[in-house]
């Protein structure tokens, strides 16, 4: 399919994320709905959209049971319980971005819920390449939940409700999928190849703003020791190369923000 470009908004939470305890007129009260338990996959750069989710629709209790990952911090507990989540879910809420796209525990996560046979429902939480969407997803009717409609809230409950109960687990279940590797030790890798690429330095990129952008020290710290190796080498672009003094500059001010900030605390 073609790609379809659409620009991305930054007023949709004010107005279509409204978490008042009173329930929207659109919502059904039927007794007979099944409650569904819903888990909802997303990526950490999308959570200022995909957060308030879940109060919102636990004022929709009556079909929907949420969980998502707010808390876990990583490891293998940490992805054993959202298999095993992923496993008890009735229903599979994927929050489509391209930073979602990019993130590999969200494509193995999606790509679990595939394997088992889980019910699908995607929503747009971000900008979006549609071409890079995997098929099984991309033939799922998308909420667009950027669109900032009347329409938005009332479409998604709608999905959730009519939405068809994931069948039973399939027996033997699917090999689970590996640990994925921490951001830190997958961008120490990548900067550690012999050779560089253009794709390289994209998703070098892209794990080390997250790193700088966190809230571990430790990490930050660490990120920017990966940069300095980078800046050192001479294979790579100068364009990469300015992007990663950007990082550092920024890497430093978020340091001695949160340097301040505990002195405050104090």
């Amino acid at each position: 399919p073609k790609q379809r470009n659409i620009p991305q908004t930054t007023t949709s939470n004010n107005n279509i994320l409204n978490t008042n305890s009173t329930q929207p007129s659109f919502m059904v009260h039927d007794a007979n709905i099944a409650r569904r338990k819903v888990f909802i996959s997303y990526r950490k750069l999308d959570k200022d959209i995909v957060h308030p989710l879940k109060p919102m629709l636990s004022i929709w209790n009556n079909i929907a049971n949420v969980w998502m990952d707010t808390n876990l911090e990583g490891g293998q507990h940490w992805w054993n319980t959202i298999l095993r989540e992923i496993r008890q879910a009735d229903l599979i809420i994927t929050a489509l971005s391209d930073d979602y796209l990019d993130s590999i525990p969200c494509q193995r996560e999606y790509t679990y819920a595939l394997a088992l046979g889980k019910t699908m429902l995607p929503i747009r939480v971000g900008t979006l390449d549609y071409n890079r969407v995997a098929r099984d997803l991309i033939q799922i009717q998308m909420i667009d939940f950027l669109s900032n409609t009347q329409t938005t809230l009332p479409a998604l409950y709608k999905a959730i409700n009519n939405a068809p109960m994931s069948p039973p687990l399939p027996d033997p279940l699917p090999i689970p999928p590996e640990v994925p590797l921490s951001i830190l030790v997958e961008v120490e890798e990548l900067a550690n190849k012999t050779h560089i690429t253009p794709d390289d330095e994209d998703k070098i990129f892209g794990r080390l703003f997250e790193l700088i952008n966190g809230n571990n020290d430790d990490e930050r710290t660490s990120a920017q020791k990966v940069i300095q190796k980078l800046q050192a080498r001479r294979d790579i672009t100068r364009g990469f190369y300015d992007k990663l003094e950007t990082l550092n500059i920024q890497s430093t001010r978020n340091s001695l923000f949160g340097f301040f900030r505990g002195r405050r605390k104090q």
